[in-house]
């Protein structure tokens, strides 16, 4: 544990911070690389990957699976649903309603100059989180930008509001008062995908077991994904060495008001807000 004292000497000087816990063997990754490294491999090793090609439609026909894309039908004997908050709503039975897609929102600052990384004393590239409920989540990059990232619309349909653009940009500056005004060089949303018990889970809901899917890591797929790929390998083989923890025993839940929880979102972002910022 870091008094206030000590952080800011030391690590950082985020005006926010009364204090933090040090997690030192956390890193911070690249997972555009990540990902274009996983693709590498697999090819390398005889995997045909199709970019581009969401699956639009999915029967199951004789016990073979029929994947309907844009380019034309992928026939298989067993189907593995790793697509988080990506995943269309009606894929199959088995996945409706499942998870609760989150949308969330990140920048970038153009490369801090001598005078700013002093003034806001960057001392560490380790990836920080505030403790609120609607947290934000930054750090100092290998370029010297920094980055930083939070909640964002509800909905799909007002990502591009500038509001939520603009209540990120204020978040960077309550923290980090010297960046005041200063530009920005990325701007991005996504979808993370939220269970309904904030657990996620890698299973097989069929009792063919010829379907698994990884999902709900809420946020924290990146880091999952090798161990959820390699669990998920083991349930297509048949080896169920190690698969005995309730994240493989047990599916994703659903929850009676999944219609409405868009409105309940709205809600509780409006009561999270005022606890995190004004109790």
């Amino acid at each position: 544990m870091l008094d206030a004292e000590t952080l800011k000497r030391e690590y950082v000087n985020e005006a926010e911070a009364a204090g933090a816990m040090l997690e030192p063997d956390g890193i911070g990754i690249h997972a555009a690389k990540l990902a274009f490294g996983y693709i590498n491999m697999a090819r390398k090793l005889g995997a045909k990957i199709h970019p581009s090609s969401p699956v639009m439609g999915w029967k199951t026909v004789d016990g073979v699976h029929h994947l309907t894309t844009p380019g034309g039908t992928v026939k298989a004997r067993a189907v593995a649903v790793a697509t988080a908050g990506y995943s269309p709503p009606g894929l199959h039975p088995k996945l409706k309603q499942k998870i609760m897609p989150i949308l969330s929102n990140s920048i970038a600052t153009r490369p801090l100059t001598d005078d700013e990384r002093e003034e806001c004393n960057f001392k560490t590239h380790l990836v920080m989180t505030d403790t609120r409920t609607l947290r934000h989540y930054y750090r100092q990059m290998p370029d010297g930008r920094v980055q930083i990232g939070s909640r964002s619309a509800v909905t799909g349909s007002d990502a591009e509001n500038p509001k939520h653009l603009a209540q990120l940009i204020q978040g960077l500056y309550r923290k980090f008062p010297a960046l005041t005004g200063i530009e920005l060089d990325y701007s991005w949303w996504g979808w993370v995908d939220v269970s309904h018990d904030m657990m996620p889970r890698i299973f097989q809901p069929d009792t063919a077991k010829t379907i698994c899917y990884a999902m709900g890591c809420g946020g924290n797929g990146v880091m999952y994904s090798a161990q959820a790929g390699r669990r998920m390998a083991q349930m297509l083989a048949g080896d169920g060495a190690g698969l005995d923890l309730p994240i493989f025993t047990s599916p994703l839940p659903g929850h009676p008001l999944a219609p409405f929880r868009r409105m309940g979102q709205r809600m509780l972002y409006h009561w999270y807000y005022l606890r995190d910022e004004l109790v």
